[in-house]
């Protein structure tokens, strides 16, 4: 939780200094630091991160290891074509 904090406040600094913001804003949270980090999301995160390591991970281990080659580079693609266009999409509300 700690590591994953820390980044996400030096990704607001980055962001900051690139683009003139970051993208989100936790102000409005308790324990929050200059609206950048915040104690309720970063609880929130790090319980996220350990259910999606613990149980969810390894069932998309399981269902991975049983297709195709084909398939799998199928999942692939599409997976990193939602990826793209999202960062796409989000690159040009940032310029808007």
């Amino acid at each position: 939780m700690a590591i994953t904090t820390f980044i996400e406040l030096i990704a607001s600094y980055f962001l900051e200094a690139i683009i003139g913001k970051w993208l989100w804003e936790y102000s409005h949270y308790f324990m929050n630091f200059q609206g950048r980090i915040a104690l309720n999301p970063s609880l929130r995160f790090a319980i996220g991160g350990t259910i999606f390591i613990y149980l969810l991970q390894p069932l998309f281990e399981k269902m991975l290891q049983k297709l195709s080659d084909k398939k799998l580079n199928i999942v692939f693609g599409v997976t990193l074509s939602i990826i793209l266009l999202d960062l796409f999409n989000k690159i040009i509300a940032l310029l808007k």
